[in-house]
């Protein structure tokens, strides 16, 4: 198994990359730890370094995790930084035959208009197996500034783009603004502060 972080610039650090390892730590010991990032001063797992090229920005770096050329081979598992381990995330993982991403429940509600190109998909808790997903990074390469236009990030580029993709059990990740009682992944996104496991983090709403 291994189970992957993405760290690029400044808007996360080593205590982050480290906090997430050590809280799997108990439900996958003998995991391989990846860290892929330009920085690894002070990451405790291993560290694949980004790729040259092409030179990507923030979470746009995710899908080279897919690339033939990423150093990993059979199950993976992805985790955003922004994330806090709360139980055993594998009662709501699905599988690894496909790219399994996670439902975002909070958008059920919404009044979405297709050509938006909004997405109904989160990908802070990824499953897959290396090298079979590689298709979907080949897709991207193909036009990659297009896509990087046409969507806000790599959530729309998966979820519009037609790839065969499966979703983890409700419940695998809880977003503070809409929480989920009992759920195995808290995420803080686009919350502008917050303070977890004593780390603070600053983050633009989007």
């Amino acid at each position: 198994m291994n189970i992957i972080f993405v760290k690029e610039g400044t808007l996360y650090n080593a205590l982050h990359v480290n906090a997430l390892y050590n809280s799997l730590l108990e439900y996958y010991p003998k995991a391989r730890y990846i860290c892929y990032t330009e920085d690894p001063e002070g990451v405790e797992t291993e560290v694949v370094p980004l790729f040259k090229k092409p030179k990507l920005k923030k979470w746009w770096n995710k899908l080279a995790l897919f690339s033939r050329e990423f150093p990993v081979e059979g199950k993976c598992m992805f985790f955003d930084l922004d994330t806090k381990i709360e139980r055993d995330p594998r009662p709501f993982l699905y599988g690894f035959n496909k790219l399994y991403v996670v439902s975002a429940y909070w958008k059920k509600e919404m009044n979405m208009i297709r050509h938006a190109y909004d997405t109904l998909i989160n990908s802070s808790v990824l499953t897959w197996t290396h090298p079979q997903q590689h298709h979907i990074w080949d897709h991207f390469l193909s036009n990659k500034d297009y896509y990087m236009r046409k969507y806000r990030g790599i959530d729309g580029f998966i979820y519009n783009e037609g790839f065969d993709i499966g979703k983890h059990k409700h419940g695998v990740l809880s977003r503070t603004e809409t929480p989920i009682s009992e759920a195995a992944v808290t995420s803080w996104n686009n919350v502008d502060f917050n303070e977890i496991n004593g780390l603070q983090v600053n983050k633009t709403v989007v």
